[in-house]
């Protein structure tokens, strides 16, 4: 499957798609009419497997974060304490930390110029069939991801 099907099969199931890369499609979140954003969910799945196939897996990335901005005083370890306490919401239902990282957000205006910086802890959920997907998906869209 192309990310192109696959975005126009996630389309019709009703989710609006951010992003798109070679193995992973990132979802948006709507905040009004004319304004979407990243939802932190991404879809992962293999190129070479067809779309619609009973073998064909996919599998839900969440990303949870804590905004330096909003706890100025937090240390690094507090941070993804906060971002960690988020994701473990995911965790009853089989989600599994993959990674953490630090995100540096700069001034579009001014390069160089920080204006915050996030903490960021990512859980993956793998080997889910096209139904398994989409209700996932629902789930973590609900999810708050943002400490």
């Amino acid at each position: 499957m192309t990310p192109k099907e696959l975005k126009q099969e996630l389309v019709a199931a009703g989710f609006q798609v951010y992003r798109s890369e070679p193995t992973q499609l990132q979802l948006a979140v709507r905040v009004r009419e004319n304004l979407i954003m990243d939802s932190g969910v991404w879809v992962v799945f293999d190129p070479e497997q067809p779309l619609r196939s009973s073998e064909t897996q996919f599998g839900v990335r969440c990303v949870f974060r804590s905004q330096q901005s909003d706890h100025v005083a937090d240390g690094e370890e507090q941070a993804f304490a906060r971002a960690r306490d988020l994701a473990r919401a995911l965790e009853p239902t089989g989600y599994v930390e993959r990674e953490t990282r630090v995100v540096t957000v700069e001034n579009p205006s001014l390069p160089g110029q920080v204006l915050d910086t996030w903490r960021e802890v990512v859980v993956e959920k793998l080997a889910l069939g096209w139904e398994e997907l989409l209700a996932e998906l629902e789930a973590a869209l609900r999810t708050t991801k943002i400490a």
